[in-house]
């Protein structure tokens, strides 16, 4: 068979150039709490990119453009199926920073993000993913892959 059921996400890291911070979110979700960049749910018949807009706008104020594929996340769901998480990047944002209901919103040095003790799960493989040349992470079981 060539089709499965796919849950389709997005997450966004904005980069200010001249601070050298990210824009995260302090998750008040009990099924992945943590600090983490903005994102979510891809809406039916929303592109995959305006999905990635509108879920910034909505938790952080703020409107994000030149929005960059950075690469992919990927795991199965049981008992059939797969999750996909598309990963953006951009240094272009304008707006009043607030947070939502969602989460409190902050910026933090890049370099302070891997050592924060308060990270989401998996966060750390999503700025590899981010900063780097590795385009994808699958989670397979307990094996985690780059590609």
């Amino acid at each position: 068979m060539r089709t499965e059921p796919v849950e389709l996400t997005n997450m966004t890291m904005i980069l200010d150039p001249k601070s050298q911070q990210v824009l995260v979110e302090y998750r008040r979700d009990p099924h992945w709490p943590g600090i983490a960049f903005p994102g979510g749910h891809v809406e039916p018949h929303e592109s995959v990119t305006h999905s990635a807009q509108r879920e910034v706008k909505e938790e952080t104020g703020l409107t994000v453009t030149n929005l960059q594929l950075a690469g992919l996340k990927q795991y199965p769901l049981e008992p059939r199926g797969r999750f996909i998480c598309f990963l953006y990047r951009t240094t272009q944002f304008q707006g009043n920073l607030q947070s939502s209901a969602e989460g409190p919103v902050f910026w933090m040095k890049l370099q302070d993000f891997y050592q924060n003790p308060q990270l989401a799960e998996g966060m750390e493989d999503l700025l590899n993913i981010m900063v780097t040349d590795f385009n994808e992470v699958i989670y397979q079981g307990e094996q985690t892959y780059f590609f």
